[in-house]
Formats: structure tokens, sequence, C-alpha cells
């Protein structure tokens, strides 16, 4: 039988939902992981790509508690210039999927940049300029590689494998997200009527955007998807490429406010100071509040709740970073939102480049709040 949600009790839209909120399906997730940096935005400096992610480092998610990953990839790595197939690169892809399936993990497909789409065109995009939403060209060749995509996994149980349509979407007027996304689900439940489809909210998967997020009625295949980095400045502390806040080099804080009150004050205008206006006071509390818009989405249209991507540089102090993955992690189980952590290795990772060193205490406050 093919998976079905079930639900509890009706709320005042008529959904039925768990105690405490939350869709419950049978396409359950947990706790995941972003195999990232590997078919999507390899650098030249990682290892190559038959060594920097193996059946090795499938094993060893499984073994420590995790329950999915999150396979982000790259169109210029699936599909050579000319528009042919990478057989390689699918064959890597290939290769996860089993990992996974006999690890007894599930997986997301997701479609992370295109060619016509790059997240953060402005700052990585190397000049790379956006054309997806206004490119009826561009929006077809999404839904083709869908079908290209629908073709090679359909095989796929509905109960393993989810699509992510794109990653990060960044459309200057949200209907134009949302009729994209109606033009990509209306195509691949033509094929898929039962595939689950994973989709965020315009404008970087925020949760204060998901107001104008419009899905289809009554397609209870679907899951809602959140990225969470808040509060920016203290998660990229230092990070290249989030413009003005790299150049801050200040302390830093969590809990409480971001930039010492007594510092902020005495900043110069501009950088940072302008990025953070009101520099708010920062704890789980304030966190959580932050999550409600697509909380509270999620339960009006019955439907599961994820959050894709949240991480930490380790460029802030260690036990600060600690607890801002604790708390993340304690209001994920007490809202019952699935998650998975950006990301395995790189920058963000639990575990070094080459795989030798794992953060055992990170780990244990991503899987257990404690």
């Amino acid at each position: 039988m093919l998976a079905m949600c079930s639900f509890l009790a009706l709320d005042a839209y008529g959904y039925a939902e768990q105690p405490n909120g939350v869709a419950n399906c049978e396409f359950e997730l947990g706790h995941g992981v972003n195999a990232s940096h590997w078919l999507a935005q390899h650098f030249d400096t990682l290892p190559s790509k038959n060594e920097f992610f193996t059946k090795e480092d499938v094993l060893f998610l499984k073994k420590e508690g995790f329950d999915h990953l999150r396979i982000p990839v790259e169109e210029s790595e699936l599909w050579n210039a000319d528009g042919s197939m990478n057989e390689e690169s699918f064959q890597f892809l290939d290769s996860a999927l089993g990992w996974a399936k006999e690890a007894g993990m599930k997986a997301i497909l997701d479609l992370h940049i295109v060619n016509a789409h790059h997240f953060n065109a402005e700052n990585e995009g190397n000049g790379h300029k956006n054309t997806l939403f206004t490119s009826e060209a561009a929006q077809e060749h999404l839904v083709d590689m869908w079908m290209v995509l629908s073709d090679r996994y359909s095989k796929e149980s509905n109960d393993f494998l989810a699509y992510e349509i794109l990653n990060e979407a960044v459309a200057e007027d949200h209907e134009d997200w949302n009729k994209l996304v109606a033009k990509c689900i209306q195509a691949i439940r033509e094929r898929e009527p039962d595939r689950y489809l994973v989709i965020g909210s315009n404008r970087w998967q925020q949760t204060q955007f998901f107001p104008y997020l419009k899905i289809p009625e009554g397609d209870k295949k679907i899951i809602l998807s959140f990225h969470f980095y808040t509060p920016l400045a203290f998660t990229h502390y230092k990070a290249s490429w989030v413009g003005e806040y790299a150049n801050y080099d200040g302390p830093i804080n969590y809990p409480g406010y971001i930039v010492p009150e007594k510092l902020m004050e005495a900043l110069p205008d501009g950088g940072i100071k302008d990025k953070l206006e009101d520099n708010p006071y920062n704890t789980k509390k304030t966190l959580r509040k932050e999550m409600l818009p697509a909380i509270d989405y999620a339960k009006k249209h019955g439907l599961k709740l994820y959050c894709g991507e949240w991480g930490c540089l380790p460029t802030v102090p260690r036990e600060m970073r600690l607890q801002w993955y604790r708390d993340m992690s304690r209001i994920f189980l007490e809202e019952g939102i699935d998650n998975a952590i950006w990301s395995y290795k790189t920058e963000f990772g639990i575990r070094s480049n080459d795989g030798e060193i794992a953060d055992e205490e990170l780990i244990k406050a991503i899987l257990t709040g404690e």
C-alpha cells in the first residue's frame, strides 16, 4: 500500500493534526544530513567525488543515528554543456540512493542549483544572473529536468525517496514562485501521483515568507520545507559569502545580544550595525518564534513540516555554537519537525573532509539536544 498521511484530531481549519499541531505522515524523515558539496558546489580544493562521499559515510551516519540523506544536486554536475546526461555523476547519485536504501535510510533528491537559478547569485554566482523567473524557456527546461529525473527514479518506492523541486527559490514576486511550483507539481503528478514533493517558501525558504506560499489544495503528498540559520550574523560569523556580515570580526554572542550592546553603540554606521538594526536578543524562545509562520502554515494545511537546512559555522565560540545546536534540536523535538543539518563535511560539517575526525559532542547536541 502506498504511504498515506494519518491524523488524530480536527483543528479550526478542518485539518487533522497531532497534539502539537504537526501532521503525522508515514514518510517520516527524522534526523538527516545534507550530503553537500558533492554533486552540487563541489570545490576543486575538496577530495574527488569518488572519495569525498562513499558508502562508508552513509554507514557512519546510520550508525550515529541519522535517518535520511538530503542529496543536493546541480544541473551542471548531472548534465553536460550540450544537454546530454553526465552518466558518471548520475552513477554517483544512483549509488548514494542504493547506499541509503541498504542502510535503511530515506532520501531527498534536492535540485539545488540550475543554470538559470543560483540561490546566492549576488554573492556566489560569479556574475551569474538568474533568469528562471523571467524566462518561459528556463521554466520549461526546469520541468524537463524533472521529467528526466522522474524517468530515472520513479521506480524508487514512494516511502523511500522524495523530490525537492528547487532549493531556495529567489523570485522578486512571490506569485512567480507559486506559478512555477504549480507547473512543476502538475508535470510530476501526471507521472508520479503519490511521490512526496518537498516545497519551500520563496526567498531562501525563510519562515516569514510562508504566508505567501500557495500549494495545490488537497495534495497531502507535499512536505513543507524551511531553512533556518537565525541569527545569520551568528551562524555565519566571518563567512565570506554573506556580504556585509563578513566584515565584522568583533565579539559575538548566543544566547543574548548578537553583538554586545556597548560595542554595538560604538560601531560606525554601515556594515553589521545597519544589517542588525535593533541587535535582537536571541534565545531558544526567540528562535521558535521565528519559526512560527512555517509552523502555523503547516498546521493550517495539515502538512508535514521539515527543516531541510540548519547549521552554524565553527567560527563562533564553541560552547555558544553547541548551545545554539542544542536549542534548535530541542525545538524540533518539541514541535515534531523532522530536519537535516547543513552539513556532513566542509565548513559546517560534523566530520572532517577526509573522514578521519567526527565531532561526537556536536552530533549528540544535534540528535538529542543535550
